[in-house]
């Protein structure tokens, strides 16, 4: 898509800094202002100019569309340019950021989310779960507290006070139809699953308490909760709100972190050593940490249940699981994804991200799957691999496809060999922790496919070895170049 961006803007300042250039041919800027041909735009970041072009120019050059970032529109058709031809930033975003999503995503539920950006434009939540909460949003009740000087709604039936950020009810309207979607049992950013709730006399840490939504759904329930939130504004309102349980609620006025001080304190300094049954965060990408600090805590609770948001930077849902499970804690993601399009390295990558990562204590299994997903045990011979009524298809994904191959191949599977005798066997042929995350990715993809009726067997090289599989299989599906050559040798 080659470009010209008109009008020298904050959002001409913001196409360049978020690095959008890198990946859009921009040919040229204009603007009225601009006198002279020899002038042009400079990132100061890369040192990279860009040249520009006289008003009376336009007509003249060769592109796919103008960008107008000034509301320009009737100028710019008195210069010459193609109705047709005109963008504004907006549509220009969310041109470049489905650009930039159909490129690296293949797997069929993130399509359907690319699906409703192609109708709707991008946001948070890219689902028409949120649609509900903006038709009807006037039967959301905002009012004013003249003691107080404050906004506040009424959430879960409770009273529930905003910041003095919010000036007028409109601002405040706004806020609750987020947070209500966001809480929508469909979205991936809900804090409650099968995996995750709350029980009678708990002793909950909420961590970014923020306008305390989560903790207004669970007072009732708990013995103790610990509310976890430094922003003076919130701070203020959430007393106001928690005025009512107050002999229930500790504040903790810090930043959840992996060392205790001044401004900050660890969840192990929180505890004490006493008990703690569940943990909320939502902490601006601090999550890691603060894992790290709970260490001592996790250890002496080990049916502890943890929800910890993991959509604020890249790889944090990796790295969240790997520090739970290192913990002994089995994992699980919420299903579905965000755009965290408030990352300040969005528009240089932009990537669907899981929301949620919960602890799974052992009393809890897993959701059960039509499809037959298990890992053969040590202790089980190959014999057990062999079925004299299915076809054993060999695919050993490869950890460093950086396109994620390996998740089409699996989905293509999955739809040609629906309700036949063919069985799939996954061999995860990586490191440990690699071959954990391959485990966890290969699970959400045949989640999709619970209705059909199909056999797969995802299997460790840690505890079966490769020989034994390769002998129990009829037939090869190529991966990656990495594993093709030497594979193919036993099953000429």
């Amino acid at each position: 898509m080659r470009v010209i961006i008109y009008g020298l803007t904050d959002y001409t300042q913001f196409i360049i800094e978020s690095g959008i250039t890198e990946y859009v041919d921009t040919i040229a800027f204009s603007d009225k202002s601009i006198k002279s041909r020899n002038d042009y735009i400079e990132d100061t970041s890369t040192g990279k100019r860009f040249p520009v072009v006289m008003v009376d120019d336009l007509h003249k050059e060769s592109y796919d569309y103008i960008v107008d970032t000034c509301d320009a529109y009737s100028d710019l058709l008195e210069y010459g340019v193609v109705r047709s031809k005109i963008i504004g930033t907006r549509e220009f975003l969310n041109c470049y950021v489905l650009f930039r999503l159909e490129k690296k995503n293949n797997d069929i539920e993130k399509k359907r989310y690319i699906s409703f950006i192609r109708k709707n434009g991008f946001g948070v939540f890219n689902d028409s779960f949120i649609n509900k909460y903006f038709d009807n949003c006037n039967n959301i009740i905002i009012d004013f507290d003249k003691e107080k000087k404050l906004f506040y709604t009424y959430y879960c039936g409770k009273k529930m006070y905003m910041s003095r950020h919010y000036k007028n009810a409109e601002s405040v309207k706004s806020y609750i139809i987020g947070i209500k979607s966001e809480q929508d049992i469909n979205s991936p950013h809900c804090y409650f699953s099968d995996y995750f709730g709350i029980k009678d006399g708990d002793v909950v840490i909420d961590a970014g308490v923020a306008e305390g939504n989560f903790a207004l759904t669970i007072i009732d329930k708990v013995s103790r909760i610990y509310l976890v939130e430094c922003d003076e504004a919130w701070l203020e309102a959430l007393k106001y709100t928690f005025e009512p349980y107050k002999e229930k609620v500790v504040f903790v006025p810090k930043f959840l972190s992996d060392t205790s001080d001044k401004n900050n304190i660890t969840i192990d300094s929180i505890s004490e050593g006493n008990r703690i049954d569940a943990i909320k965060m939502d902490i601006e990408g601090a999550e890691i940490n603060a894992l790290i600090g709970a260490e001592k805590t996790i250890f002496s609770n080990p049916d502890i249940r943890i929800a910890a948001c993991s959509y604020h930077k890249h790889n944090d849902e990796i790295i969240i699981r790997s520090i739970m499970e290192h913990y002994g804690l089995r994992t699980a993601t919420s299903k579905g994804y965000m755009l965290f399009i408030w990352d300040e390295n969005f528009y240089k990558s932009p990537e669907f991200r899981r929301g949620l990562v919960w602890s799974v204590p052992e009393g809890i299994n897993f959701k059960s799957r039509k499809i037959d997903i298990s890992t053969i045990d040590s202790a089980k011979l190959c014999d057990d691999i062999k079925s004299d009524e299915l076809t054993n298809y060999l695919f050993i994904p490869d950890f460093y496809d950086d396109n994620c191959g390996y998740i089409s191949i699996i989905e293509k599977f999955c739809i040609s060999h629906n309700n036949d005798t063919a069985q799939l066997i996954i061999y995860l042929n990586e490191s440990g922790n690699n071959n954990d995350i391959l485990y966890w990715n290969i699970v959400d993809v045949l989640e999709q496919y619970s209705e059909y009726n199909i056999y797969v067997q995802v299997i460790d090289s840690r505890v079966t070895p490769l020989e034994s599989v390769i002998k129990s299989s009829e037939k090869y599906i190529k991966s990656s170049n990495r594993y093709n050559e030497a594979i193919e040798e036993y099953f000429k």
